[in-house]
C-alpha cells in the first residue's frame, strides 16, 4: 500500500512522494532514515530485526551494527520520542518495535495539512513569547569590585546548566544571556527580545564569607512577579544555595514541562568549595577569550583538580582550553593529544551522566583521532542527555557540515539559533554553511546578524565578502572586506 498515508501521534509519512510532516509543517528527513521509519511503521506492532533493517535500509553495502543505534537515536530525536512516550521500543538482542497507534488515510483530502513540497525550516529568529521557556540574566555585581565578577557569572552559568536538564524545556544559553550583563534594560523588554515566557533576575553581594543573593522570577507577558527570594549564607553553603533556587524556579514555573525535573539533575560540579572557587575563576578568564586568558584558566583548572581530583567539570574544561591552545597552533599535535586524553579519562572516571563530557569526546574524536563515526555515537548521546545544550548542537553542527550532510547541519544551527539567538559562533557558523550550499543571500543575511552584534567582526565582513563575490557584486564584496582588515 505505497500510495497509502501513515499517520501516527502528530505525523503523517507518506511513501509516495517520500515526506514526513508534524501537522502542517514538513520535517527534513535523511533518505536512510526514512526508510528506516517506513519499514518499522509498516510493521508496527511487530518486531523488526537488525538483519531485516539492514538489508532492507542498506542492501548489500556494508554497515556495523553501530550504525542502527545512531539511526534509532536520531529518529527518536526527530519525533521528540520519550521514556515515557517512547514510539520507537528497542527490543533487547532482537531489534526494533514501532509501538506508536498506526492509522492509514486512503484519501488524501482528508489529510488536507499535508503539504505537496517539503522546505527548509525557517532560521530566522522570531522574537515572539515562546511558552516553556526562561532567560536567566547575568546577576548583578552589587559590590561593584572586579574580584567578585568570576563568582556572579559563575552562579549564573551554573544555573543556567542546571536548568537546562529540564526536559521539554528551553533555556536560553550563556551567549546570549551575557550580551545582557551591566545593562540598564527592563527585563520584561529584554524577555520579549530573546522570545521567552519568562525571565530570572537576581544580585549578589559578598559580605566576608557570606553570600548574599536576591533572585526573582518574571511573567514577561505582564511583568508580574512569580517568585522570589532571598538567601543570606555562608560561601560554604553555595552548592545548597544554588540547588535550592534552582528547584523554586521549577516548581514555581506555570508549566507542567518545567515541574518533569529529573531528580537529581545531573552534574558535574565538585562539592569542594576550593576547588569550585577555582573552577569558576577559570570560567571566567575562558570567556574572556584570547591566549593570555585562555592559559590563565588552565591555571586555575590545573589548581581545581590539585585540589579536588574528582571535580570532572574542570577537566572537562582542560581539555577545552587544550584544543583551543591547539586550533591557535600554541601546542602540538602531540601535546593536544596527551592532554586531552588525560582530561577526558580523568572526567571519566567522575561524571559519566553528563552531557558537556560525551560532546567533548566527540570534539576529540572528530578532530584530533579523526574517528568521525565514534565522533558521531558521542555528539548524539551528549543531545540525549541535554537536548538543551546549544554547544552541544553547536559541536555536532559543525560535525554534520565537515561531512557534508549540509540540511542537517542547518538543523543543528537552527536549534542552536533557538536556544542562542544571538550567538555570533551560531551565526558565523550558518553564514559559511550558506555559503557551502551556495546560497548566498542567506549567507549575507547571517554576516549581517554577525555584524549587528559585533559590528568589528574580522569574519562577519569576510564572510559578507565573499557571499557578494559570488553574486558577481564586487563593489560590496570590496566594501566588505576593506572593513574586514581595518
Amino acid at each position: 500500500m505505497k500510495s497509502a498515508t501513515y499517520k501516527f501521534s502528530e505525523f503523517y509519512l507518506n511513501p509516495f512522494d517520500r515526506t514526513l510532516h508534524k501537522n502542517d509543517s514538513p520535517v527534513e528527513i535523511s533518505s536512510k532514515a526514512f526508510d528506516f521509519l517506513l519499514l518499522l511503521v509498516e510493521k508496527s506492532g511487530e518486531t523488526v530485526t537488525k538483519e531485516e533493517i539492514l538489508d532492507a535500509v542498506w542492501g548489500e553495502s556494508f554497515v556495523e551494527e553501530g550504525n542502527l543505534t545512531v539511526h534509532i537515536s536520531k529518529l527518536r530525536k526527530l519525533l521528540g520520542a520519550s521514556k515515557r512516550q517512547p514510539l520507537i521500543k528497542t527490543v533487547t538482542g532482537r531489534g526494533y518495535q514501532f509501538v506508536a497507534n498506526v492509522e492509514i488515510v486512503r484519501d488524501l483530502d482528508d489529510a488536507d495539512i499535508i503539504s505537496s513540497h517539503v522546505h527548509l525550516r525557517q532560521l530566522t529568529h522570531h522574537a515572539t513569547l515562546k511558552p516553556d521557556s526562561i532567560a536567566v540574566l547575568p546577576l548583578q555585581n552589587e559590590n561593584g569590585d572586579e574580584e567578585i565578577d568570576y563568582l556572579a557569572d559563575g552562579i549564573t552559568e551554573s544555573l543556567i546548566n542546571s536548568l537546562s536538564y529540564m526536559p521539554d524545556f528551553r533555556v536560553i544559553a550563556r551567549d546570549t544571556v551575557f550580551r545582557y550583563k551591566d545593562t540598564q534594560l527592563d527585563a520584561q523588554e529584554i524577555g520579549k527580545t530573546i522570545g521567552v515566557s519568562t525571565v530570572l533576575t537576581g544580585r549578589l553581594r559578598v559580605i566576608k564569607e557570606n553570600l548574599i543573593i536576591a533572585v526573582e522570577l518574571i511573567n514577561v507577558k505582564d511583568g508580574t512577579q512569580i517568585w522570589g527570594t532571598h538567601v543570606n549564607q555562608p560561601f560554604s553553603d553555595i552548592f545548597q544555595m544554588q540547588d535550592r533556587i534552582t528547584r523554586a524556579i521549577s516548581e514555581n514555573l506555570q508549566s507542567s514541562a518545567a515541574k518533569k525535573v529529573r531528580e537529581p539533575l545531573p552534574t558535574a560540579e565538585t562539592k569542594n568549595i576550593e576547588s569550585y572557587r577555582f573552577q569558576l575563576k577559570g570560567r571566567y578568564f575562558f570567556h574572556k577569550t584570547g591566549l593570555k586568558n585562555v592559559n590563565k584558566a588552565i591555571g586555575y583548572f590545573r589548581k581545581s583538580v590539585s585540589i579536588d581530583p574528582t571535580n570532572s567539570n574542570s577537566y572537562i574544561q582542560l581539555c577545552l582550553c587544550f584544543l583551543t591552545l591547539y586550533r591557535y597552533d600554541k601546542i602540538s599535535y602531540v601535546e593536544v593529544v596527551f592532554n586531552t586524553k588525560d582530561a577526558l579519562h580523568k572526567a571519566s572516571q567522575f561524571g559519566s551522566n553528563i552531557a558537556e563530557l560525551f560532546s567533548m569526546k566527540g570534539v576529540v574524536e572528530m578532530d584530533i583521532n579523526w574517528n568521525l563515526e565514534q565522533a558521531e555515537i558521542n555528539f548524539i548521546h551528549a543531545l540525549e542527555l541535554n537536548s538543551n545544550s546549544a554547544s552541544c548542537h553547536y559541536y555536532y553542527g559543525i560535525f554534520l557540515a565537515n561531512c557534508g550532510r549540509y540540511t542537517e547541519a542547518l538543523g543543528e544551527i537552527n536549534e542552536i539559533m533557538t536556544l542562542d539567538p544571538m550567538s555570533i559562533p551560531g551565526n558565523i557558523r550558518m553564514a559559511r554553511l550558506f555559503l557551502k550550499i551556495r546560497d548566498f543571500d542567506n549567507s549575507i543575511v547571517r554576516a549581517n546578524e554577525v555584524l549587528e552584534l559585533d559590528p568589528d567582526s574580522f569574519i562577519g565582513n569576510v564572510m559578507r565578502g565573499a557571499s557578494f563575490a559570488e553574486l558577481q557584486k564586487y563593489e560590496e564584496a570590496l566594501e566588505a572586506l576593506q572593513n574586514a582588515l581595518v
